[in-house]
């Protein structure tokens, strides 16, 4: 009897407690220790908060990584620098990449336009390169050869470019030494030509010099390069005590040029001989710098 009084009690407390809390919430009470409670509201919001955060960790880019989004959600590369560039700048390299001279006569297009002084200089720097293919695969390169060296010569540095004069002696260079029966005499006569100046007059000199030092046959050429200068200089002497400077470099072109020529050339007894006869012909000249080049041929 006292042990149903007790049950009975507690049944009507639960019954109690149950309808407090249906009044309540509507909820019904839980147990702390039944496994198979069913959870509660306040729970489930709980552990939905747990894994929204959890996703949030996972979904959160670090920083420095360089696939990092964007404000706008696009994907950002090394590659998208470009467009942080200035609107001036933005597609240059690419836009010299693709119209980059492939042909000689293209090259010396680029290199004379007043337009584009990128084109400019990247065409006047290809020169060298592009004379050797030419002279490699153009059965006609001598005649290509003497209009771009005419153009070369009478080139002049519009864009102010820091490469303009190594690039311009270069190009020169390459053109003598891949075609010397054709552009050696040009060089040769345009350096006693009047209508030119000092430096393009010194130019034809320095390429002359580096023609005949890369040119793969000079024994065969050797009278275009040095007997060129001798019979133009017999013929015309109005460089004697007008211009120093010319004929200094003058005096020094053949004597490298009886240099690169080698002590196995069959005739360079008698170049030798040419050679010290224009020495002793100049060498009281009043101007020190022929003097000097004088010392240097002896």
């Amino acid at each position: 009897t006292h042990v149903r009084e007790l049950r009975e009690a507690e049944a009507r407390n639960a019954a109690e407690v149950y309808a407090k809390a249906l009044d309540g919430s509507g909820v019904p009470p839980l147990s702390a220790g039944d496994p198979d409670e069913v959870i509660g509201y306040t729970d489930t919001l709980s552990l939905l908060d747990d894994s929204d955060e959890e996703e949030e960790e996972k979904g959160e880019p670090e920083l420095g990584d360089k696939n990092t989004g964007g404000a706008d959600g696009e994907y950002l590369d090394e590659s998208d620098d470009e467009d942080f560039a200035p609107a001036a700048e933005r597609g240059t390299t690419r836009r010299v990449a693709a119209t980059a001279p492939a042909h000689l006569a293209e090259a010396i297009r680029g290199a004379t336009q007043q337009t584009d002084p990128t084109m400019a200089a990247l065409s006047l720097s290809l020169l060298p390169r592009l004379a050797t293919e030419s002279a490699a695969n153009n059965a006609d390169h001598g005649v290509i050869a003497l209009s771009v060296a005419r153009q070369v010569v009478a080139l002049r540095n519009t864009f102010e470019s820091p490469t303009y004069l190594q690039d311009r002696r270069a190009a020169l260079v390459a053109l003598c030494a891949s075609s010397p029966t054709s552009v050696a005499p040009f060089l040769v006569s345009s350096f006693y030509e009047d209508n030119l100046d000092v430096q393009q007059r010194s130019l034809c000199l320095e390429a002359l010099a580096g023609g005949a030092k890369e040119c793969p046959a000079l024994h065969d050429h050797f009278d275009l390069f040095f007997y060129g200068l001798m019979v133009h200089f017999d013929r015309r002497v109005d460089l004697l005590g007008r211009n120093g400077l010319l004929l200094g470099q003058l005096t020094h072109t053949l004597a490298l040029l009886v240099e690169e020529a080698g002590p196995h050339f069959p005739n360079i007894l008698r170049a030798t001989g040419r050679l010290r006869n224009f020495c002793l012909a100049i060498r009281s000249h009043s101007e020190a710098i022929v003097r000097r080049a004088v010392i240097f041929c002896f």
